[in-house]
């Protein structure tokens, strides 16, 4: 947690260049992330370092300081149109406030606009210059050595500077300061900021993944990266072939997570449409110079790594990526590969709710759902698409999570490898993303993750943050991750009191912006806690609305599916005594009389059939049969004489 800047605030002495400007943030929002830089417009939507829509002017964001209190500080999104170089000095000043070297020589070399960090333990600077392609942004200044937490960072873009106004040394005004270029390219060349970028250095060793292993690989990226999948699928090689390889192999780098060797990211590029459909002249270029592919896999890795990693080294942030745009011919043109499935039909990829009232039986659900997928078997009745499983267990220890496995198995088989547990997991806020990478990395053929329950990771609603906007704003991410992997994530959720019976779904605890964010929903709900029998209510974006009837098996501890609620309502109606008299009497013709005769007619071959002792109670119970009876081939008309009758005749 953040406890704000620990030097004297002055925006008046920010550079008026950069005050004029609409590039500003706000960071410190949220106290237990404070570096994630806000809109100055909307404190409670994420700014991006890509998005310049996100970005305010200096007056808005300093309001919201100053003024509102929305924020603990300001900074400034640096772009390559300032002419400027954001250098940042980390831990740089010695007890009695003076520079240490190195740095003390590299400011000389660097007139410009300097000022103390927040923290009072270094130093920003703006200076005229730039940088050059290929350079890293950070740097330590004795990388060997961890106790020393010296470090430079230069950037010119994707990065926000935390801002002060606490001026420090002699100031250049921008407008009159000269080129700085001398003292950056001295900062680069001696920190080597240029240097173990290469791709020599960093491309994985590890080569001749399985080919079942590698197409995985390649159908997840492809989903999940529209700038790879389109250049991979593409067959127009009119324009520049070099350029166009180049751009291939960079966005492979970045779909593929950085995580192939050049040997299998040539083997998935062999067999794009891209290199299929080359002439003679540059498919023999492509498989017979042994140097071309290899020499461009290494440029490319080289320029995308950098890329990313100066994105890496940028504060995250909620907010959206900059957007992509796509033709519509160019979109009907890609081939993109299906929707993975954890259970076709019925949990596609991406950000699902299982949604049940407390002690109804969701986990036991939710346990078997990822043990059925990771051994390939069948779940509620349908086939599940084998693959890794991860259920975190977050109300649970280990005796109970080892109880429920072995009541769930049958004692003979095994349970499966590829079902892997934990109890404890850090919150959406606090590294879930990067624990779930983390366990991905190790299982690339992960087809479903399971969080019981959604409450244990969910982080708190922001300051003057209303319910919607927070719960939106909390799921998105975990929603993009799971269509960026193409994985199902499942969060085990609670109902709330008051459920409206025109919608089941407003039951979700919660706004809906949960409800909102999920690609699908699945609402188990019961007419008495104590009933064996259950209702799931399905809905989502690919899924098709439905409700199953579910029956809790007690010995197995084991849900399961008995067809679907109208299916069930149909033979019920079917095998009614009203209605089974009713068919029986159109199958001899045309039937006329009143509702009490008809009621005689029931009771006669059913005698112990349920029918009221009133007349308002058979009106009441035939006029919910009547209109449902055109579904059996029976029509239904009332006729007045002395007294009201009722014909019934066959439809054919």
């Amino acid at each position: 947690m953040s406890t704000g800047p620990q030097v004297e605030i002055n925006y008046d002495n920010i550079p008026p260049e950069l005050r004029a400007r609409k590039r500003w943030v706000l960071w410190g929002v949220d106290l237990d992330k404070a570096k994630v830089p806000y809109q100055v417009a909307n404190p409670a939507r994420g700014a991006s370092s890509a998005n310049p829509l996100t970005w305010g002017t200096f007056e808005t964001a300093r309001c919201a300081v100053e003024l509102v209190g929305d924020a603990q500080g300001i900074g400034y999104e640096i772009t390559p149109d300032d002419g400027l170089v954001a250098v940042d000095f980390d831990h740089c000043l010695d007890a009695a406030g003076s520079l240490l070297e190195p740095f003390a020589t590299w400011y000389k070399t660097m007139p410009g606009y300097w000022e103390l960090s927040q923290s009072g333990t270094g130093l920003h600077g703006f200076v005229h210059g730039t940088l050059p392609a290929g350079c890293g942004n950070k740097r330590p200044i004795c990388p060997g050595d961890k106790t020393d937490k010296r470090e430079v960072e230069l950037y010119i873009k994707e990065r926000y500077i935390a801002m002060t106004g606490a001026l420090w040394g002699p100031q250049t005004p921008l407008a009159d300061a000269p080129s700085a270029q001398a003292g950056i390219d001295a900062i680069i060349e001696q920190t080597g900021l240029l240097k173990g970028n290469g791709p020599a250095d960093t491309l994985p060793e590890i080569d001749d993944r399985p080919a079942e292993e590698l197409d995985a690989i390649l159908q997840s990226a492809l989903q999940r990266d529209m700038d790879f999948a389109q250049l991979y699928t593409n067959t127009d090689h009119s324009g520049n072939e070099s350029t166009a390889d180049h751009a291939l192999v960079c966005a492979a780098c970045r779909a593929v997570n950085f995580k192939l060797s050049a040997g299998d990211l040539q083997r998935i590029l062999d067999a794009s449409p891209w290199v299929t459909t080359k002439d003679a002249k540059h498919l023999q270029k492509w498989q017979e110079r042994t140097d071309y592919v290899p020499r461009t896999i290494r440029e490319a890795w080289a320029a995308s790594a950098t890329k990313e990693a100066d994105k890496m080294e940028g504060f995250k942030s909620l907010a959206p990526e900059k957007p992509r745009f796509v033709t519509a011919a160019e979109l009907d043109r890609m081939e993109l590969p299906p929707v993975q499935w954890a259970v076709p039909g019925l949990l596609p990829a991406g950000l699902v709710f299982l949604v049940a009232a407390p002690k109804m039986g969701k986990s036991w659900l939710a346990f078997d759902h990822c043990l059925s997928v990771a051994a390939g078997d069948d779940w509620l009745g349908h086939e599940t698409n084998q693959g890794a499983t991860l259920y975190l267990a977050l109300e649970d220890g280990l005796n109970r999570l080892q109880k429920r496995l072995k009541t769930i198995g049958d004692g003979f088989t095994p349970p499966p490898a590829g079902c892997t547990l934990a109890i404890n997991a850090p919150m959406l806020n606090a590294g879930l993303l990067e624990f779930l990478d983390g366990w991905l990395t190790e299982h690339p053929d992960a087809k479903l993750v399971c969080i019981d329950t959604f409450q244990k990771v969910k982080p708190p609603q922001g300051k003057n943050e209303n319910a919607y906007g927070a719960d939106y704003r909390i799921c998105s991410p975990l929603q993009a991750w799971a269509i960026q992997h193409n994985i199902c994530v499942l969060l085990v959720h609670h109902t709330k009191k008051g459920v409206n019976p025109g919608d089941i779904f407003e039951g979700v605890n919660g706004s809906q912006g949960l409800t909102g964010t999920a690609d699908a929903t699945l609402l188990l709900s019961k007419e008495n806690r104590f009933d064996a029998d259950a209702v799931l209510s399905v809905t989502g974006r690919d899924v098709e609305m439905e409700r199953y009837l579910m029956h809790f098996n007690p010995t197995a501890c084991r849900w399961e599916l008995r067809g679907t609620v109208e299916n069930q309502e149909r033979q019920n109606f079917q095998a009614c005594p009203a209605v089974k008299t009713i068919k029986e009497l159109t199958e001899q013709g045309p039937w006329k009389g009143t509702i009490t005769e008809l009621a005689d007619e029931v009771l006669a071959r059913y005698p112990d059939a349920p029918l009221p002792e009133t007349a308002a109670g058979l009106r009441s119970y035939f006029g919910k049969i009547w209109p449902l009876l055109k579904s059996q081939g029976v029509v239904h008309t009332v006729k007045r004489d002395k007294k009201r009758l009722h014909v019934l005749e066959s439809a054919k």
